[in-house]
């Protein structure tokens, strides 16, 4: 007997393949990487890390460390292994106040995508197909923090969103639809550059990120798209 191919599942292949395939932002993927800062230190700590652009949008990530109060570490753990780093790969980056302060510390992680040499993103369009930025933890322990995301395009508008006293593992949504952005009249087709800053508000707080996505959201279209499939199909098979 030949097996055909329900409408119901072609267009659900058209509709979630694109999205689903290509919705990565950061993978945190240069194993090695590590950079620490004292509040002693005159200024911030930075240091920048490049990869290859199917792991870091603008192939490249500025990560600067603030210590406000105490000392702090941030470290990417990558578990040994061969095979290629991807989505499903447990890469972690663990930040964590160090020292015999460590109970009492205060810090601010950054990471800035700007294109490598801090040249923009070129006007990357992320509205066509996506309608948020999500931020991953694998953990969040001894308190809570914030979470800020700023955006600029190609026109020179800058936008804020802010999520915060989180408290507990798992993923965090910047909605592009966020009145930060509205405001600021921020142009999700021409994106040019993308700033989180995530700053512990209780002492003692450590968080790994486990990675950035951009994520879609169906729309109507979509949705009616996958009801008339449905339709045809039980039509179909009525017949």
């Amino acid at each position: 007997m030949k097996k055909i191919l329900s409408p119901l599942a072609i267009t659900a292949s058209l509709i979630v393949g694109p999205a689903a395939s290509a919705n990565h932002f950061d993978f945190l993927s240069d194993a090695g990487f590590s950079i620490s800062a004292d509040e002693t230190d005159a200024s911030p700590t930075m240091n920048t890390s490049t990869g290859a652009g199917g792991n870091i949008i603008g192939e490249e990530r500025e990560v600067t460390l603030w210590a406000d109060l105490g000392a702090f570490n941030a470290v990417l753990d990558v578990p040994a292994g061969p095979g290629p780093v991807g989505p499903n790969t447990a890469v972690i980056l663990n930040v964590s106040p160090t020292g015999p302060d460590a109970a009492f510390s205060f810090g601010t992680l950054r990471l800035a995508y700007n294109g490598q040499g801090s040249t923009g993103l070129g006007g990357l369009d992320f509205d066509t197909m996506w309608d948020s930025l999500d931020v991953s933890f694998a953990s969040i322990t001894g308190g809570q923090l914030d979470l800020r995301l700023s955006v600029s395009d190609t026109n020179g508008n800058t936008g804020m969103a802010a999520l915060g006293a989180l408290g507990s593992p798992g993923s965090y949504s910047f909605s592009f639809t966020d009145s930060g952005f509205v405001n600021a009249g921020v142009d999700f087709t021409s994106v040019d550059s993308v700033i989180f800053d995530f700053e512990t508000i209780d002492p003692g707080v450590a968080f790994g990120i486990s990675g950035i996505t951009r994520e879609a959201i169906p729309e109507p279209s979509s949705t009616l798209l996958i009801g008339l499939s449905i339709v045809g199909f039980v039509s179909r098979r009525r017949r």
